[in-house]
């Protein structure tokens, strides 16, 4: 016997190994199909909408329930139980310099992209006023950057 034959599973050939394999694997999910549970009996009852149920009946507790804590309606609105983080706060609006400058370093370029576009003539006026407040506006939020570094320590998070 060589090496080969030995590797494949002692002499024999590979389609009985494979399909020996396959026939296990279909008994094990025939097994586990076979033990999954029965399926429950449902009635027209159980399949009813839960706002078509008798308020009288819904109203009265059963006395020989053992816990409150157990819901008998899984469909129970739960928001009142539930945590509602409060409405977030506006979003404060910036410096109106900051603003400017935002506006310019987005709007200006948009602008011109527009113009070149759409074939648009504009005054050259016009168009290096826009430069200009592109330029004007990337400069003023480069420099108003803080200088220093942030502290090593600080991770951003806030409670």
């Amino acid at each position: 016997m060589s090496d080969s034959d030995a590797t494949r599973g002692e002499g024999r050939p590979e389609e009985e190994t494979g399909a020996e394999r396959e026939s296990q694997e279909d008994a094990l999910w025939q097994a586990i199909v076979e033990n999954y549970g029965d399926r429950p009996d449902l009635t027209d009852e159980d399949l009813a909408p839960v706002g078509n149920q008798d308020p009288a009946a819904s109203a009265t507790p059963d006395a020989e329930s053992g816990s409150d804590d157990v819901r008998d309606d899984p469909d129970e609105d739960l928001s009142s139980d539930r945590f509602m983080p409060p409405n977030p706060p506006a979003l404060p609006w910036p410096e109106p310099a900051v603003l400017l400058a935002w506006v310019g370093v987005l709007g200006a370029p948009l602008c011109l992209l527009a113009v070149v576009v759409f074939s648009i003539a504009v005054p050259v006026f016009l168009s290096a006023l826009l430069v200009i407040w592109f330029l004007g506006g990337f400069g003023y939020l480069v420099s108003a950057m803080p200088s220093g570094p942030r502290d090593p320590w600080d991770d951003g998070a806030q409670v």
